[in-house]
C-alpha cells in the first residue's frame, strides 16, 4: 500500500502541529515540520526567519518525499505547510495526497501566537503576516484543501 501524504495547511497559530499530534501514529508516521527543522539546523529561536536555510529545508523535503514513495515502514507522511502554493503541489503530483486547512480566524491565530512562549523572540509582525494570508484565503489559495476546525 502506498504511503499516504497528508498536508496540513493553515495560518501561523492555527494549530497545525497540535492537530497532527492528535492524529499521528507515532510508530508508523513521519512529519516534516519546517519550523522544527529550521530550529534544529540553525539553533535560532523557533519562528525566526533565516532565508539562508530555506534551500536546505527544501532539499530535505524533496528527499523525504522521494524516499517515502516506496517506504513500507511508514503509513503516513505528514507535512506542515502554511499555503499549498503551486510549486509545492507540483512536487507532490503522482502521490496519494490529502490537503487540509485548519480553519481559524486571524484573531484566533493572533491570540494563540501571543500566548505561545515559543514565539516571544520572533522578529515577525504577526498581524501583518496573518492579514496577508487572509488575503490569500480570499483569493482561493486553499481551494484544494478540506477545511477542518
Amino acid at each position: 500500500m502506498p504511503v499516504k501524504i497528508k498536508v496540513i495547511c493553515g495560518f501561523p497559530g492555527s494549530g497545525k502541529t497540535s492537530y497532527i499530534k492528535e492524529h499521528i501514529n507515532f510508530k508508523r508516521d513521519i512529519v516534516y515540520d519546517y519550523d522544527e527543522l529550521a530550529n534544529t539546523i540553525s539553533l535560532m529561536p523557533r519562528h525566526t526567519e533565516n532565508k539562508g536555510i530555506h534551500p536546505y529545508l527544501s532539499d530535505i523535503l524533496k528527499n523525504m518525499i522521494k524516499r517515502a514513495k516506496n517506504d513500507k515502514n511508514i503509513d503516513c507522511f505528514w507535512i506542515i505547510r502554511t499555503v499549498p502554493d503551486q510549486m509545492f503541489v507540483n512536487l507532490l503530483n503522482g502521490f496519494d495526497v490529502e490537503y487540509f486547512f485548519i480553519n481559524k480566524t486571524v484573531f484566533e491565530c493572533l491570540e494563540q501566537i501571543q500566548s505561545d512562549p515559543n514565539r516571544k523572540d520572533s522578529d515577525k509582525n504577526w498581524y501583518s503576516l496573518l492579514m496577508g494570508l487572509q488575503s490569500e484565503l480570499m483569493k482561493g489559495a486553499f481551494e484544494i484543501c478540506q477545511f477542518i476546525n
